[in-house]
């Protein structure tokens, strides 16, 4: 016996398709993953003043070494990496396909994180939250070409 499948389960599961594509198409991507390298820095902070500046990513071991050079001054932090397996996001020791870095930093005495994911075009993009602020402000990073 032949079976007919109803009308309204067909279109269900053609919307479930689609919006599984849909958040497929979402994910990050990039073909060179691996987050170490220089960027220049764009960022708003969280009394709304907006920031530039630029900021260099190196692997060491497990761990990547940040350091941001803002309006003559250094910050320094560490991070882990994270990146997008069997559907879901898994954080861990830095690795060459890492798509997101999740930063810890000391500014001026305030502890903060950084928490930065890889996009289409090649810059992170992400939020920062400082200790004391209170609130998360916006910062992007674009590759800097290598010399």
């Amino acid at each position: 016996m032949s079976e007919t499948r109803h009308p309204k389960a067909i279109l269900k599961a053609w919307r479930t398709a689609a919006v599984a594509l849909i958040c497929m198409a979402c994910i990050p991507f990039s073909a060179a993953a691996d987050p170490s390298g220089a960027y220049s820095v764009q960022g708003t902070s969280a009394d709304g003043q907006r920031y530039s500046g630029t900021v260099s990513v190196t692997r060491v071991d497990e761990i990547y070494r940040v350091i941001w050079l803002r309006n003559g001054r250094e910050i320094q932090g560490i991070a882990i990496g994270g990146a997008f397996s069997e559907g879901s996001l898994t954080v861990g020791p830095a690795h060459s396909s890492d798509l997101m870095l999740s930063i810890g930093f000391s500014d001026q005495g305030r502890i903060g994180n950084a928490t930065l994911f890889l996009q289409r075009n090649d810059t992170f993009e992400g939020y920062v939250a400082r200790e004391g602020d209170g609130k998360a402000s916006q910062e992007v990073w674009t590759p800097i070409p290598a010399q």
